[in-house]
């Protein structure tokens, strides 16, 4: 786990925005740790919105990083199939994630995994497996 709480999350975020697009080894970034750790949806909120804000180079150009809930881990997954594989989120949870980034349902993980059957695999309650059908 992170070892700190939402609040501290927060504060990281705003102190250090670009940590948002930050891969580590396994290519993922905070907003799969945060999904495979079942943090809340306001941390949820915290990093899609970090991650989706426009940066601004030095040379005054502007450049709009790739959609993150797009950015997939060393192995083909997701944010939205680690969250699905963790079954551990509301339904408030699931409809941000979807809502970032809807094509992210209809994409599958480097095993051919769809973030449905993922959920439906780990038990995911109607209402999830509903936010989740194509």
């Amino acid at each position: 786990e992170m070892g700190c709480s939402d609040e501290a999350i927060a504060l990281l975020v705003l102190a250090y925005e670009d940590a948002v697009r930050i891969k580590d080894k396994e290519g993922k970034m905070p907003l799969h740790v945060a999904c495979q750790e079942g943090r809340s949806h306001q941390t949820l909120r915290v990093l899609l919105e970090a991650q989706h804000r426009v940066s601004t180079t030095l040379a005054g150009t502007i450049r709009i990083h790739r959609t993150p809930t797009l950015s997939a881990d060393m192995i083909g997954r997701l944010p939205l199939h680690v969250a699905c594989e963790r079954n551990a989120f509301t339904k408030q949870a699931m409809e941000l994630l979807v809502k970032a980034d809807v094509s992210a349902k209809s994409r599958k993980d480097a095993m051919g995994r769809l973030p449905l059957s993922i959920a439906k695999a780990a038990g995911a309650s109607k209402d999830i497996l509903d936010i989740l059908s194509l």
